[in-house]
């Protein structure tokens, strides 16, 4: 099944060159697992963010993995994604892709600015997982 996208500009930025390689193979695998384990369809609700749109999040200047192409959001159909499932997807994503004691995964509860989800993300570029 294809991987489905938020919106037009989500999927522009899955295809377009700003995007980490292995940010990709980390979105997929997890996709895939999803869909070979619970056969549930998730969408990717995230990918690049602008230095305004981190800012409205966190209310201040940090960098974001969103920032530089390193990190994804997933989420299922419905109201968000459901924690034990999101908490399965994240020890299995973690256990395939764990790299320099950081966690691959992690599932970020509902908030007053963002629903609940799971964010995948990599390494700076040169490491590998």
């Amino acid at each position: 099944m294809k991987l489905r996208f938020k919106t037009p500009r989500i999927e522009s930025e899955w295809y377009g060159d700003k995007i980490d390689p292995r940010l990709r193979v980390v979105i997929l695998y997890a996709h895939g697992w999803l869909l070979q384990t619970y056969g549930i369809l998730a969408t990717l609700t995230e990918l690049l963010r602008t230095a305004e749109e981190n800012r409205a999040i966190y209310g201040d200047d940090q960098i974001s993995v969103h920032q530089v192409g390193r990190g994804g959001d997933l989420r299922c159909e419905g109201p968000g994604f459901p924690t034990n499932l999101g908490a399965s997807l994240s020890q299995a994503v973690n256990a395939a892709f764990f790299y320099r004691g950081q966690l691959t995964v992690a599932v970020h509860e509902p908030t007053a600015k963002k629903g609940a989800h799971v964010h995948l993300q990599v390494t700076r570029a040169g490491a590998w997982f």
